[in-house]
């Protein structure tokens, strides 16, 4: 004996067929916008950190680039122990800063526009504020290093 389904049991099934896929599908755009906001700032937050890893742990290339900052090929700031900067190297990316501030961009890779603030902790001196003209930033981190032998404060912040 042949089972057959009516008209009236198709419909209802498919009706509620379309109602589970239009319920999800509401469900997914409603949650596809607030992840990928979430994405684009890890994106961001993650950029920070690159840049900073950079700064605070490598020299540069060439590694005496603050002698001649203009054929600076990587901005470090490191003068050869991890998370010990070189007051040189401060100086040296503060006057390409004020100079050029997208040289400095360019020459650390960076595919944000960013700024670096390095405050001295024993008396609140800023060493470094290098900075983009426009934007408000968006992610930043904050690291901890050692000036020449005094505890700094590196902020990083991407616009």
């Amino acid at each position: 004996m042949k089972s057959q389904v009516s008209f009236v049991e198709f419909i209802a099934t498919f009706l509620i067929f379309i109602t589970f896929v239009a319920y999800y599908s509401l469900q997914l755009s409603n949650f596809v916008p607030r992840y990928i906001g979430l994405l684009e700032k890890e994106v961001k937050n993650s950029a920070c950190f690159q840049i900073s890893e950079i700064l605070l742990k490598d020299k540069g290339e060439p590694e005496n680039w603050e002698e001649t900052p203009l054929s600076v090929e990587r901005i470090g700031l490191s003068s050869g122990k991890k998370l010990y900067l070189s007051y040189e190297k401060i100086e040296a990316m503060q006057s390409l800063c004020d100079d050029n501030y997208t040289f400095v961009v360019e020459s650390l890779g960076s595919e944000h526009n960013f700024s670096v603030t390095i405050i001295r902790k024993t008396d609140g001196s800023v060493i470094l504020h290098c900075y983009p003209t426009h934007g408000s930033p968006s992610s930043s981190i904050r690291r901890f290093s050692s000036c020449g032998g005094e505890e700094c404060e590196v902020i990083i912040q991407i616009y």
